[in-house]
């Protein structure tokens, strides 16, 4: 391409050949042209490759990047070092772009301007619904601000957060500068298997003097049914161990404590989706056995601690009652509630 850019989209590809060509038709079809598009094959294990080649084949803007598969962090780091565009986004091969996503996000962006942020459609089976991330419209935080915010990349609850689907940690339904990026070297911590992007955006937001925000949905984010929410995850407590010991870090680095104390508050969310995906998905093992091993699980860090000092005000009716009864050691009646709920939600039915 002769001209530089305006924007850098970076999509990591894996097992999605049933949404990729509607991603990748989003992308191409946005009302700002000149953009490059960088694909980058985390692994080849369907036909997306063929597709991707395809477009790549015709359009100049496409670059489609083949490696072995070493996950989603990495390949998004792959991307980045790629990407030569002025702004960077995240856009997730399942999902895909209204057509004036990144024209009105460009609008929005000034000189001053590190990240810009909009709300999203969560894409369901049968019904869409537009979901905000803020409670206000269009809102300019500020560098005094910011903690406000990364608040938000934690906790789906209170301060200024709607209590969507999911909070504004995410990467997409963004665009980054990409020389506030390259200028602190932010990337994504490879070996996390969930949450990299949460920590990725810790670092980004604290970093970050400006961030505009606005009340438009543009993003459509496909909530896939089959999707790791649901999924059968044996040592998922370790996950989020490596999680706490990477926010911690991230606390510590950026001088920033008050995360540690939002982060018991978190771990409550996340004791409840261990319950849930390492024991009630769990089979092979009976009902008093899996009890007796989530009794074992609390007692180690970071879940004792957490369990002594999250702080009731920062989670809502359902979350906190459960955490009160594990605080009391009611484990028993938690499960019970858990398994039920999953019941509910792989059934569709309301909870």
């Amino acid at each position: 391409m002769e001209n530089k850019p305006i924007v850098s989209i970076i999509v990591p590809v894996y097992k999605c050949e049933k949404y990729i060509e509607k991603c990748i038709e989003s992308i191409l079809h946005q009302s700002c042209t000149n953009i490059e598009l960088i694909l980058v094959l985390d692994g080849i294990f369907d036909k997306s490759d063929e597709i991707c080649d395809k477009y790549a084949a015709f359009d100049p803007r496409v670059i489609v990047v083949k490696k072995q598969n070493e996950g989603v962090s990495v390949a998004r780091n792959v991307g980045l070092e790629k990407a030569s565009g002025i702004w960077i986004a995240f856009v997730d091969g399942d999902d895909w772009l209204d057509e004036n996503y990144l024209s009105c996000m460009l609008l929005a962006a000034d000189y001053n301007s590190d990240i810009v942020i909009c709300d999203y459609i969560a894409e369901y089976r049968n019904t869409s619904i537009k979901e905000k991330f803020f409670v206000y419209e269009d809102y300019n935080f500020t560098k005094d601000e910011i903690n406000d915010v990364i608040k938000n990349c934690l906790l789906p609850y209170g301060c200024g957060n709607t209590g969507a689907c999911t909070n504004v940690g995410v990467p997409w339904s963004k665009i980054y500068k990409t020389e506030f990026i390259n200028k602190h070297n932010i990337r994504f911590k490879p070996g996390l298997s969930r949450m990299q992007d949460m920590v990725f955006n810790l670092y980004a937001l604290s970093y970050a003097s400006n961030i505009k925000y606005i009340g438009k949905n543009l993003y459509h984010y496909l909530r896939n049914e089959g999707s790791s929410t649901c999924v059968f995850r044996p040592a998922f407590a370790n996950t989020v161990c490596d999680i706490n010991k990477a926010v911690h870090e991230f606390a510590i680095k950026q001088n920033k404590k008050e995360v540690i104390e939002w982060m018991y508050a978190k771990n409550i969310l996340l004791i409840i989706e261990i319950i849930k995906l390492q024991y009630v998905l769990d089979t092979s093992h009976r009902t008093m056995e899996k009890i007796i091993q989530i009794r074992n699980m609390l007692k180690k860090e970071p879940f004792r601690m957490s369990l002594k000092k999250f702080d009731m005000n920062m989670l809502n009716f359902k979350p906190k009652l459960a955490g009160i009864l594990l605080k009391h050691g009611l484990v028993g009646i938690t499960y019970v509630y858990i398994r039920l709920k999953t019941w509910k939600e792989q059934n569709n039915l309301d909870i």
